[in-house]
Formats: C-alpha cells, sequence, structure tokens
C-alpha cells in the first residue's frame, strides 16, 4: 500500500555562524578530533578548526542545535571552550517583570549561554563567548528593553580606585533611597490634601476645588514620578512596554478628565434634574 507523506512546507530558521574559542589543541590530531566531535552534533553543517587562531567556525541550524550542544561536544573530546562572566549593573528596573525583559533582552544576543538578573543587586550576570559579543552588545540589548546600563571601574583598575568606585556606589544607592523618601512624602501630603479637598465642607463649589486638586496632582506626576516617564519613554522609543507605561498618568489623568468633563457632565446632570 502506497501512502503519501505530507512535507513540512514551513520556512527553516536560516542557518547561523559561530566562532567557538578552543583550548588545549597542540597538533593537526587535535583539529581533526574537534572537526569530528562538532560535526556529530544534530544540525551542524559545516565544522573547521584553526590550529593558528584556535578557533572553531561552525555553521549550524539553531532550530537543532545550540552553543551549550557545541560546547559539550567539543568538551567531548577532550578540549575546553573558554566562556566569560560579566556582572552588569542595570539602571531602571523596579519590578520582576523588568528582570525577565532584561533577562530576555540579553538571552537573545548570540554567543550568550546563561543570564541570571538580580533585582535586589540591580545586577545581571552573563556568561557568554566572548568571540561573539561584548560589553556594547549588552548595552544595546538592556537599552532596547527600556532599562540602562551603569558604568563600572574597569578590572585592571588597581583595588584602590575599586574600592572608591564601590563607596561611590554605596553613596548613589544612599542618595537615590534619599531622593525616594523625599518624593514619597510629598507625594503622601499633595494625596491626603485632594482627599480631604473632596470630602471637607469646604467653602469652595466643586469645580473650584478641581483646580486645586490639579495643582496639587502635577507636581506629584511630573516631579515625584518622572523616573517614571523617563523609563517608560526609554521602552517607547523601542517599542516596548513595562510597568512604568501602564502605572502613569491614571491619577493625574483623571484628575484632569473630571476637570474638563465636569461642565458638560454637570449640566447633563442638571437637565435631567430640571426635567
Amino acid at each position: 500500500m502506497v501512502t503519501e507523506q505530507q512535507t513540512d512546507t514551513r520556512p527553516s530558521d536560516p542557518p547561523q555562524e559561530v566562532q567557538l574559542p578552543i583550548g588545549g589543541m597542540t597538533c593537526a590530531s587535535c583539529v581533526r578530533r574537534v572537526e569530528k566531535a562538532l560535526a556529530k552534533v544534530p544540525g551542524v553543517q559545516t565544522a573547521g578548526v584553526n590550529l593558528a587562531t584556535e578557533r572553531a567556525t561552525v555553521t549550524y541550524d539553531p532550530a537543532q542545535a545550540s552553543l551549550p550542544q557545541l560546547r559539550a561536544a567539543v568538551e567531548s573530546a577532550g578540549y575546553s571552550v573558554p566562556m566569560a562572566e560579566a556582572i552588569l549593573p542595570i539602571a531602571g528596573m523596579t519590578c520582576a517583570s523588568c528582570g525577565r525583559r532584561v533577562e530576555k533582552g540579553l538571552a537573545k544576543l548570540p554567543g550568550v549561554e546563561t543570564v541570571g538578573v538580580n533585582l535586589a543587586t540591580e545586577r545581571a550576570t552573563v556568561r557568554f563567548n566572548p568571540a561573539l559579543v561584548g560589553r556594547n552588545e549588552f548595552q544595546q540589548a538592556v537599552e532596547r528593553a527600556g532599562y540602562g546600563l551603569r558604568p563600572e571601574p574597569a578590572a585592571g583598575e588597581p583595588a584602590a580606585h575599586s574600592a572608591t568606585a564601590g563607596d561611590s556606589e554605596a553613596q548613589r544607592r544612599q542618595h537615590e533611597i534619599l531622593d525616594l523618601r523625599n518624593k514619597f512624602v510629598a507625594s503622601l501630603v499633595a494625596g491626603l490634601l485632594i482627599m480631604a479637598g473632596m470630602f471637607l465642607p469646604l467653602p469652595w463649589s466643586m469645580p473650584q476645588r478641581y483646580w486645586v486638586m490639579l495643582l496639587l496632582a502635577t507636581p506629584v506626576q511630573f516631579w515625584a514620578g518622572w523616573s517614571f516617564y523617563t523609563a517608560a519613554w526609554r521602552a517607547a522609543r523601542h517599542l516596548a512596554t513595562n510597568m512604568n507605561t501602564l502605572n502613569r498618568c491614571r491619577h493625574f489623568g483623571g484628575v484632569l478628565l473630571q476637570r474638563l468633563c465636569h461642565p458638560v457632565l454637570g449640566g447633563a446632570a442638571r437637565g435631567r434634574c430640571g426635567a
């Protein structure tokens, strides 16, 4: 019996080329061993090793093979793929969703093997192939996600300078906490005054109170909440959204809309009551 087989016509991912640094090779025999080990990985199309540069150039199908599989094949042949690890200070994260966005943005870079983000320390730990990706690519990926990458001292700087940089980081965090506390207190006072204006029997009409509420709400939004606007704008520039995008403009927009619509809605209500 002849059966018809349906062929998969879905477009496949284009093959990718990667260069892997190989450690431990000493002769042409080592080159052949590494090439054979890489060629056995499913999805690998070509594998060439250069002994002089100690690098392997591999063309593979990303739907079938991955960097960890290629590294495991090299290690099974008795050699190593040197990987680097970087700790990146991230600016602008406020919640777990921010951490996930940064992780996804960094994980998409070619050459990145693992990514972990610690929201408490505001740092991302990245294990990567230094032949494929570096700090410039990390910064671009973080900025595309809507966040920033703070500068840090180079690895070759003296210990005294590193200690000074650590003190500067602690001072920055302390200043940030103090600034947030001041903004919280000011916002709390403004919020209490707005609530008092809504319920207390004051000698002003409600439309007049709305103007006062608008004046109180404006500095809360554009001074205390300015960091949220800047973070939302960084994400919007890259056609992305985050929690800052969702949380902005609600109270301020509500007060402004209430002030603008009150004459119309109030007049319609009075008309219905008069009828």
